[in-house]
């Protein structure tokens, strides 16, 4: 027992070393010893430690100790010794993103498909997604330094298993995502944490933690990709429900619909508030089809035009986007509510529409309604910061 505790208190040392070294840049030993309050010889065999595993390097001399006395030497994170990366399998776009072991992006790389990822069965596309991971990689040092894997599903996933449970607009059903793409890593020996989790899910991640909801403990993110869906975070917690997969505000019923959804229901909210929905509703109003853009949501699509079905319709989806959503402002009381997704480029009414919704449905303090600041990059970005706490937690990364 006596043995599991120096264990256990050398790798807490050490993670607030590497953590410290992580935060604050190059510094010296003495000044990591004084910031973390350990003794200068338990950091001097940490950092000694580290630097043998490469993770830590030494990088010149400082000015001067405080206090006068000869330079000290300088140590830094090895920042570039490992990767991690995150894969986006959404419904306009599949991509990868790599970034060095601090989390900082090094390319974001489009993932080749020719064609719409639902043609498609999931083992093609994974194949397609691992050839540009690796290519990705090469410049970098290749799949071996990789840490850890995240990766985003425009759909219902149990981050438990890593398996897409239901992704109606990819025509994906009990994928097993996580199980797949651990089998190619292994055909290259290569065993990280591979980390899946539902695209809105992980773009309120993001947000919550460098983005629009900085410092807000209780947000509401609604998102859309060809389909709706919401993510919640309350007391500073992500709720994920029983299997992880809350938040499904899409797949609710709406009163009075009863439209067939890519789920198998009718009446689903998101045959009414989805980009498709929309353009559904314009094209029958007009009786002309709308342009598609291969890549482009059709949130942006519409967003460029003015004609008055347009606007209309999208005034419409707002609305009854907005009324969705005051049934989770009501019952979680966010202080935030967060665009994400291609709601980031919807037309203008209908963001004004849903914005008046919340407003009007606000029992006490209205919450506020923001665009995420991260744009298109938010459910990437969101499983990279996953992943590298995966990678944290296992290693020294």
């Amino acid at each position: 027992m006596a043995g599991q505790g120096a264990s256990a208190l050398r790798a807490a040392n050490t993670a607030v070393v590497v953590e410290e070294l992580r935060q604050g840049g190059p510094t010296t030993r003495a000044a990591l010893a004084r910031r973390t309050g350990l003794a200068k010889q338990t950091v001097s065999t940490i950092v000694a430690r580290l630097q043998a595993d490469g993770v830590v390097r030494e990088v010149g001399l400082s000015r001067t100790e405080p206090g006068g006395g000869r330079p000290a030497v300088l140590i830094e994170y090895a920042a570039d010794r490992a990767l991690v990366a995150s894969i986006e399998l959404g419904v306009g776009r599949t991509r990868v993103m790599v970034a060095d072991a601090l989390g900082e992006p090094l390319g974001i790389h489009d993932v080749p498909l020719g064609g719409r990822p639902r043609r498609q069965l999931p083992e093609e596309v994974l194949d397609a997604v691992w050839a540009t991971l690796v290519d990705a990689t090469s410049d970098h040092g290749g799949l071996q330094r990789l840490r850890a894997l995240g990766v985003s599903v425009t759909g219902l996933v149990q981050p438990a298993t890593g398996t897409c449970v239901l992704a109606p607009n990819l025509g994906w059903r009990d994928v097993p995502v996580a199980s797949l793409l651990r089998e190619r890593l292994a055909s290259l020996e290569v065993d990280v944490p591979v980390v899946v989790r539902g695209a809105a899910q992980a773009s309120l991640i993001a947000e919550h933690r460098e983005g629009a909801a900085q410092d807000v403990d209780d947000v509401v993110l609604l998102f859309e990709d060809e389909g709706v869906g919401a993510a919640i975070i309350e007391a500073g917690r992500l709720l994920d429900g029983s299997d992880g997969t809350a938040g499904e505000l899409g797949h609710c019923a709406w009163p009075g619909a009863d439209a067939r959804c890519g789920c198998g229901r009718r009446g689903c909210v998101e045959t009414l508030a989805s980009g498709p929905a929309v353009r559904r509703v314009v094209e029958r109003s007009t009786g002309k089809r709308l342009p598609r853009r291969p890549g482009v949501s059709t949130y942006a699509v519409l967003a460029d035009r003015r004609e008055p079905e347009v606007l209309a319709a999208a005034a419409e989806a707002g609305r009854v986007l907005g009324t969705a959503a005051s049934w989770l402002t009501a019952l979680t009381a966010p202080r935030l509510v967060v665009l994400s997704g291609s709601l980031v480029l919807a037309p203008e009414p209908l963001r004004a529409s849903l914005a008046e919704v919340l407003r009007a449905r606000a029992l006490e303090d209205e919450p506020e309604v923001v665009p995420g600041r991260l744009g298109d990059i938010a459910a990437l970005r969101g499983v990279l910061l996953l992943a590298l706490d995966g990678a944290r937690r296992q290693t020294a990364v």
